[in-house]
């Protein structure tokens, strides 16, 4: 029974990092698959969708056509965004993140940040 001990041991860590692997798979496709849904709902070309801190979404959108509009408009967008996010997601979500970035050349020209309030 003792060399069975550390050969079960073994086993049971391999198992669970296993699990934790396709857990990673899953929520990878889940957020790729939730990339491409956003980028046709809001007629988006360039979107980047990343999880961070224990359920938060960040939803990036790159050279939006919303770049040059109001803060109250993109307000709005964060709004739509984060309850589009929030409904019918397998995952947890705590809070949704919106940026919306100018990028040329590769450089970053500009970076606005807005945290979406889904209706209730």
């Amino acid at each position: 029974m003792s060399i069975r001990a550390p050969w079960l041991l073994a086993f049971l860590a391999l198992c669970a990092s296993c699990q934790k692997v396709a857990e990673g798979q899953r929520l990878f496709r889940d957020m790729m698959l939730l990339r491409e849904q956003i980028a046709t709902q809001f007629h988006e070309a360039r979107v980047q969708v990343n999880v961070i801190d224990n359920g938060t979404v960040v939803v990036t959108f790159i050279n939006s056509p919303l770049n040059g509009a109001s803060s109250e408009e993109k307000q709005k967008r964060a709004d739509e965004v984060a309850a589009f996010v929030m409904k019918d997601r397998k995952h947890q979500v705590r809070e949704v993140r919106t940026f919306f970035v100018s990028q040329s050349g590769g450089s970053v020209t500009g970076l606005d940040r807005y945290t979406g309030h889904p209706k209730s």
